[in-house]
C-alpha cells in the first residue's frame, strides 16, 4: 500500500502515483532553477570558466534527480530504488525536452545524453532507497 498524499489515506491509485512524481519533479525543478540562477549570477559577477559552470550545473541536476527520486519512493512500501529511478527518469524526459525547445534542435542520441541519463537514474535510485526508508520511520 501507499501513502495517498492528497487525502493521506493508504491507496494504490495510479493517479495518486502521478501526481506524487508530478509533485516530486515539480521540487526537483525548483532547486534546478536555483543551481541555474546561482550559476548565471557567478556568470555574470566573476570570472568562472566553462568547466566550473558545468560543474556547478551538473551538481545541480545530481541533486535534483537525487530530490525527484527521494520524493517519488516516499509514498511507496517496498522497491524504492525502482520509484527513484522511474521519478530520475521522469526529470530527465523533462529536462531533454526543455534542452530541445529551449536549443530548437533535435536531441542528437550522443554518448554525453547517455551518460547524463545513466547519472540521473543513479542519482534517483540512490535518493529513491534513502526515501522509502525514511517514511517507514
Amino acid at each position: 500500500m501507499e501513502k495517498d498524499y492528497l487525502r493521506g489515506q493508504k491507496s494504490d491509485s495510479v493517479v495518486a502515483r502521478i501526481l506524487r512524481i508530478g509533485k516530486a519533479n515539480m521540487y526537483a525543478y525548483m532547486v534546478t532553477v536555483v543551481f541555474l540562477l546561482l550559476t548565471a549570477v557567478l556568470i555574470t559577477h566573476t570570472n568562472i570558466g566553462m568547466e566550473k559552470e558545468k560543474i556547478i550545473i551538473i551538481t545541480g541536476i545530481i541533486i535534483s534527480s537525487f530530490i525527484a527520486g527521494f520524493d517519488t519512493a516516499r509514498g511507496e512500501s517496498k522497491n524504492g530504488w525502482k520509484w527513484g529511478i522511474v521519478g530520475a527518469l521522469v526529470y530527465g524526459a523533462i529536462y531533454f525536452a526543455i534542452a530541445m525547445a529551449a536549443s530548437g534542435a533535435s536531441l542528437l542520441i550522443c554518448m554525453n545524453s547517455f551518460i547524463m541519463l545513466c547519472i540521473m537514474a543513479c542519482s534517483g535510485a540512490v535518493g529513491g532507497m534513502l526515501g522509502i526508508n525514511m517514511s517507514k520511520k
